[in-house]
C-alpha cells in the first residue's frame, strides 16, 4: 500500500504517529485520482496546530473514505510513518467534523467583520 506515494519533506520525520490533513485533489489521467495531504506532527510538546513536516500525494484509491468525486472538504487522517514512508492511514471523522466547524466559524467571523467595516 502507498507504493506510488510522492513525498516532499520539509524535514525528515521521526517514526511515529502524524496527522494527515487533506488539502486538495490533483488529476493525472483520471479525474481527481490523487489527493494531496499535509503531514503535521501533533506531538504533545507542540502547539495546538502542530508542526508541518511535509506533504504527500497519494492515490485516492488507496486512501480510506476519500472518493475522487467527494467535494474538497476538511478531512483529517491519523497516519503512521516509518522510515520516511506512510505505513497506514485511518480517517478520523470526529476530528474532521470538529476542524471543519472551527474553520467555518473563523470564516463566518471574517465575513461578519468585513460586512461591518463596509457598512
Amino acid at each position: 500500500m502507498f507504493e506510488d506515494a510522492n513525498y516532499r519533506w520539509d524535514r525528515d520525520p521521526d517514526d511515529g504517529e502524524y496527522e494527515l490533513q487533506f488539502d486538495r485533489f490533483e488529476s493525472t489521467t483520471n479525474h481527481h485520482d490523487q489527493g494531496v495531504f499535509l503531514i503535521v506532527d501533533t506531538g504533545k510538546c507542540l502547539d495546538e496546530e502542530g508542526r508541518f513536516v511535509g506533504d504527500v500525494i497519494l492515490s485516492t484509491a488507496e486512501v480510506p473514505d476519500l472518493k475522487s468525486d467527494d467535494p474538497a472538504t476538511t478531512k483529517i487522517y491519523d497516519g503512521i510513518i516509518e522510515d520516511n514512508k506512510i505505513k497506514a492511514v485511518t480517517f478520523d471523522q470526529e476530528k474532521s467534523k470538529n476542524r471543519h466547524e472551527k474553520f467555518q466559524g473563523h470564516l463566518d467571523r471574517l465575513h461578519t467583520d468585513t460586512e461591518n467595516d463596509m457598512g
